[in-house]
């Protein structure tokens, strides 16, 4: 289980210093190095009202865990749901962020 990314400095330094992918549900930064795999999710104002921005979280966080298994190194993840995210429709959201998700860790390099 990955840990994660709770503090402010934390996610400021991958967004600095990390790579950066992004389409157009999801946006990824990710750093390697380290000795775990920590993972930060964020979900602004645009993609919706509260309920709407956790289920993201939560969709997004469940994915990630589908996902890391194939990780090939430690590293600092960073997701940021857009504000598409937040317009798909409930049923359909899980397996579309699924896919997004694992096309921007393939392009970054993080999964094979």
């Amino acid at each position: 289980m990955a840990e994660s990314i709770k503090k402010s400095g934390a996610f400021r330094q991958v967004y600095k210093k990390g790579k950066k992918a992004g389409d157009r549900l999801l946006a990824v930064y990710s750093q390697t190095g380290g000795g775990a795999v920590r993972l930060g999710v964020s979900a602004g104002k645009k993609t919706g009202n509260a309920v709407k921005r956790n289920l993201l979280k939560r969709l997004i966080r469940e994915n990630f865990r589908l996902l890391e298994a194939d990780l090939l190194a430690c590293c600092d993840i960073v997701v940021v749901a857009r504000a598409a995210a937040g317009g798909l429709d409930r049923g359909a959201a899980f397996c579309e962020i699924g896919g997004s998700l694992r096309g921007l860790l393939k392009k970054n390099g993080l999964i094979r």
